[in-house]
């Protein structure tokens, strides 16, 4: 388990990975593809090639969990 200090280190960086953000949010890689894939109000990402890594912006995810409902 990640301490604390960690945490709080990723949660002010500008864009994180998706291990950081699993870690931040506790929301599983497998998750996070499916509210990436979702039709309406997918999880906003950045993927610069196919099969890419992908990359979230830290202002986007927020602004995306304050208008996501559940």
């Amino acid at each position: 388990m990640k301490k604390i200090e960690d945490i709080e280190m990723i949660q002010k960086k500008k864009f994180i990975n998706v291990k950081e953000f699993a870690l931040i949010f506790n929301i599983s890689n497998r998750t996070q593809a499916n509210f990436r894939g979702r039709i309406h109000n997918s999880l906003p990402y950045i993927q610069t090639t196919r099969r890419g890594n992908i990359t979230y912006q830290m202002e986007q995810v927020e602004n995306w969990f304050k208008n996501h409902s559940k």
